[in-house]
C-alpha cells in the first residue's frame, strides 16, 4: 500500500468518523472499531502531548483523520439534519442496524473475551451508563434548557458541554450528539456547522464580509476547543484502560454498544425533539412502513458487518507482511 493511498484512506475514515458524530445514537467510537483503528486513535490522541518521541508518528495519523472529520461534518451537516427531521424513525432503525453490526467487531478486539462474573459486571456497568445518560437527556429536553453562546457565561457553558461531547465521541456506545441533546445545544451546533457550507457560495459572489459574518463563530470556537480537550482526555483514559485491563474494558464497551440500542429506539415521530413517549411510534403502522423499517435496519446491519469483516481480512493480510 503506497503512502499516498494510506493517507487518502485515513482521510476517508476521518470523513466517516466526522459524519457519525453528527448522528444521534451513533458514536464515533463504534465506527473507529469497525474501521479497525480504534486503539490506534485513542493511543495517538491520548499520548500526543506525552509521548514526544513519537509525535511525528501520531501527527501523521491524526492530521488526515481530523481533516477528514472536519470535511465530513461540514459537508454532511445539512443532509443529516434533513434526514433526522424528515425520516427520523427510518433513520433510527438504520442506525440500530449499524450498531448491532459492530458487536462481532468488539468481540474480536482482544483474544481473551471469555465471559466471567467480573466481566459480566463490567458489561452491566456499560449498560447502566447509557441508560442513565439517555434518561438524563430526556429530562433535560423536558426542562427546555438553553443558553446564549454570545455571552461569557453562555460561551463557557458551550465549551464545557463540548468537552463532554468530545469525550463521548470516542467512547463506543455513546456520542457527542447525545451530549448536545442533553445540554440543549444540538440544533445550535448543527446550525453553526451548516453555516460554514455557505462560505463557498458567498465568496464566489464577492460578499466576503457577509460570508464571514454569517458563520456562527462563537458556537464553532466553543465546539472546536471543547471537543479537542474532551477527546484528548478521554482517549488517554481509554488508552490506559485498554493496555492494563483490555478484556474488562472491552466488556464495558460491549455493554455501552448493546445499551445504545435503547438510546436509538424511536420515541416519537420526531426523535430529535426528544419526546419521552416510547413505542408505538404512531397510532398505526402500515405494512409498507414496517417494510421500510426492516430494510433500513438490514442495510445498516449489512454495512457494518461487511466493513468489519473486510477490515479483519485486511488486518490478517497485513500481519504476515509486518513480520517479514
Amino acid at each position: 500500500m503506497t503512502k499516498l493511498w494510506s493517507v487518502a484512506l485515513l482521510v476517508f475514515k476521518g470523513i466517516v468518523y466526522g459524519v457519525t458524530n453528527l448522528l444521534p445514537g451513533i458514536g464515533g467510537g463504534l465506527i473507529l472499531i469497525i474501521l479497525g483503528i480504534y486503539r490506534q486513535f485513542v493511543s495517538s490522541v491520548g499520548n500526543f502531548f506525552l509521548d514526544l518521541k513519537n509525535w511525528r508518528k501520531h501527527l501523521a495519523f491524526l492530521v488526515p483523520m481530523m481533516l477528514g472529520a472536519a470535511i465530513g461534518m461540514v459537508l454532511f451537516a445539512k443532509s443529516v439534519t434533513y434526514l433526522m427531521e424528515q425520516y427520523p424513525v427510518i433513520s433510527m432503525f438504520f442506525f440500530m442496524g449499524l450498531v448491532i453490526g459492530t458487536i462481532p467487531a468488539v468481540l474480536k478486539q482482544t483474544p481473551d473475551m471469555r465471559l466471567t462474573p467480573g466481566r459480566l459486571v463490567a458489561m452491566l456497568i456499560g449498560v447502566a451508563i447509557v441508560v442513565l445518560f439517555k434518561f438524563a437527556e430526556r429530562q433535560s429536553m423536558q426542562a427546555g434548557w438553553s443558553t446564549n453562546p454570545a455571552s461569557p457565561g453562555g460561551f463557557v457553558y458551550y465549551l464545557l458541554s463540548n468537552v463532554a461531547a468530545g469525550g463521548a465521541s470516542v467512547t463506543p456506545g455513546m456520542d457527542g450528539s447525545y451530549v448536545w441533546m442533553l445540554t440543549g445545544i444540538y440544533k445550535d451546533v448543527m446550525a453553526a456547522i451548516s453555516s460554514v457550507t455557505g462560505l463557498r457560495a458567498a465568496f464566489g459572489s464577492g460578499g466576503i464580509c457577509e460570508a464571514l459574518a454569517s458563520v456562527h463563530w462563537a458556537v464553532l470556537i466553543a465546539t472546536g476547543i471543547g471537543a479537542v480537550v474532551g477527546i484528548v482526555f478521554i482517549s488517554k483514559l481509554i488508552d490506559v484502560a485498554l493496555k492494563r485491563w483490555p478484556s474488562v474494558t472491552y466488556y464495558v464497551i460491549l455493554g455501552l454498544v448493546i445499551a445504545s440500542i435503547y438510546g436509538l429506539w424511536p420515541s416519537s415521530p420526531n426523535a430529535v425533539e426528544g419526546s419521552v413517549t416510547l413505542w408505538p411510534v404512531s397510532a398505526t403502522v402500515t405494512a409498507r412502513e414496517v417494510l421500510f423499517l426492516v430494510l433500513a435496519f438490514a442495510v445498516g446491519l449489512g454495512i457494518t458487518l461487511f466493513a468489519g469483516s473486510r477490515e479483519a481480512k485486511l488486518k490478517a493480510e497485513q500481519e504476515p507482511e509486518a513480520r517479514t
